[in-house]
């Protein structure tokens, strides 16, 4: 067999996959004697094992797991597809409303023509969907190796729950960014080695961050001029941090979005209570830039990335040694992995570049000859900024009442204003 029929089966026949390692377990084959059989390592193995159980063995709903079996089959879901539906759906309590087989075959049919991270953020967040309240305990764990490897390290597991470990991990970054600044020559890695390490072992760096919420505000009635001005259809103009005194009283930070007066497409307008968004002359983003990225895409703008947007780099779409300003629209969030894969001339390209797409505004990757910008998918990035403001704004280019109402509106909220 070739090297790509061999890929093949992996990629499509998950369900072969898993009933092969399943026989061979139920020959009275052990985990680690497949594993040397197969050159594949013991954990890998495992999780197969564990999949061929709930497919081929006991079942208190055969004829769903029979029907969640064929659509996948169908749907020529690989192995590692299986898999993450399996890791998520192992999560789902007995108090949920649905069971196990039924999400299992809901998961399957969901998955076909997805790639392995979709359909695991797509999973886990269906099983904490359905969870809701009645989740499982936290199970806070911290493992530590118990020697050394051939480089003579050691290593630490941390297991937090999401909301504790983004904080950390945030604080972590953060730390590493100053550590970086007085030492170039570390890598990030090493500097959040070293935040870390001080962190547990001197009960240092012990500064705190302001946590606040953020208002996420779509302007209708009005579209966005240029540095923060809104313009109505007859010419009256608001700055935007008025209607913000307006409508908004210590809630925290609000980003305000309106249509491009030109394009129509999405764009940030301001943050209060810092500025307007204007066009940097320097040469790096500045905070309230940043801010505002992390706002505006929640995660990197690469399609298959978690990494959150408040760890990322600002990248310049059109990069600054072809011309291009550190302007809010030039600039999108991406990881240090996949920045560092950017082609930063169009002309060249290689591993393609990240860009905004035309129509929504929103960041994503432009693969080399594709026509079409793809975008981050996942749960929390399409609960961001720029996705929540291209709903809105979509509903209110097909909603005539809405569209009179809002113009009506701003209109006499100006004139109160002026």
């Amino acid at each position: 067999m070739k090297v790509s029929g061999a890929i093949e089966i992996f990629a499509s026949r998950g369900v072969e996959v898993a009933r092969f390692f399943y026989q061979q377990q139920e020959l009275g084959h052990k985990r680690s004697d497949i594993a040397a059989a197969t050159g594949l390592t013991e954990s890998w193995v495992g999780s197969v094992l564990a999949l061929g159980k709930v497919l081929f063995g006991f079942s208190e709903s055969p004829m769903l797991r029979e029907r969640a079996i064929a659509v996948a089959e169908r749907n020529l879901l690989g192995i590692e597809v299986l898999k993450a539906i399996n890791a998520s759906v192992r999560s789902l309590t007995p108090a949920s409303s649905l069971g196990r087989e039924e999400l299992r075959l809901e998961l399957y049919q969901w998955a076909e023509g997805r790639s392995v991270a979709e359909v695991k953020a797509h999973a886990t967040a269906r099983v904490r969907e359905l969870n809701g309240e009645e989740h499982t305990p936290w199970r806070r764990s911290l493992r530590i190796s118990a020697t050394a490897d051939a480089g003579g390290q050691r290593h630490l597991h941390l297991s937090l729950a999401d909301a504790t470990m983004a904080q950390v991990e945030s604080d972590l970054h953060r730390q590493a960014r100053g550590l970086r600044k007085r030492d170039p020559s570390l890598s990030h890695s090493q500097a959040m080695a070293d935040a870390a390490t001080s962190l547990l072992t001197s009960g240092g760096n012990q500064e705190e961050q302001q946590r606040l919420p953020m208002v996420i505000i779509p302007i209708t009635g009005a579209r966005h001029a240029e540095h923060g001005l809104l313009s109505t259809t007859d010419g009256a103009q608001i700055h935007f941090s008025e209607l913000a005194d307006a409508i908004l009283h210590d809630h925290g930070l609000a980003l305000f979005y309106g249509e491009n007066a030109t394009t129509g497409v999405p764009e940030p307008v301001g943050i209060v209570p810092f500025e307007p968004i204007h066009d940097n002359p320097g040469r790096y983003a500045n905070n309230t830039q940043r801010l505002v990225a992390q706002a505006d895409q929640v995660l990197c703008a690469d399609p298959d990335c978690h990494r959150r947007a408040v760890n990322c780099q600002l990248h310049h779409v059109q990069a600054a040694s072809k011309g291009g300003v550190t302007s809010q629209e030039n600039l999108v969030a991406v990881c240090a992995t996949h920045h560092g894969g950017n082609d930063d001339d169009p002309e060249k390209p290689k591993n393609g570049r990240y860009e905004r797409c035309p129509s929504s505004g929103r960041a994503g990757h432009r693969a080399p000859g594709a026509k079409e910008v793809r975008q981050n998918l996942r749960p929390a990035a399409a609960n961001s900024a720029r996705a929540i403001a291209h709903r809105m704004f979509e509903e209110y280019r097909n909603d005539p009442a809405w569209q009179e109402l809002a113009t009506n509106k701003m209109r006499a909220l100006i004139q109160r204003l002026e």
